[in-house]
């Protein structure tokens, strides 16, 4: 079996998704009006900081989706080599079969 390595997040980072949610009409109606962000909406850094976090989380996903895919075909494959031994044992065991096995003519 293959080992799936876990998402790697420095200092288990994680983005804290409920404090950056905001309703897409939220949104929407922000950006159509005279809205102003306060202080700590508009830092930069702290933007910067959560794409950042984002970006990276979105990357570790992506790895263990690789991963988990190259896990998946190595299961398939597995899957399909024991069907066609199966298949092949069936097969033989065909020729066990008691109509096979009839008497010699003249015994």
């Amino acid at each position: 079996m293959l080992a799936v390595p876990k998402p790697h997040f420095e200092n288990n980072q994680r983005v804290n998704i409920e404090s950056l949610e905001v309703s897409s009409s939220e949104l929407y109606t922000k950006l159509r009006s005279e809205y102003v962000p306060n202080v700590f909406e508009s830092n930069p850094s702290d933007i910067q900081d959560s794409l950042l976090l984002f970006d990276r989380e979105l990357d570790d996903y992506e790895q263990e989706i690789v991963c988990l895919e190259i896990q998946l075909s190595y299961i398939r494959k597995q899957q399909k080599r024991l069907m066609d031994q199966r298949m092949t044992l069936s097969s033989l065991s065909s020729l066990h079969s008691s109509s096979r096995k009839l008497p010699k003519p003249g015994a």
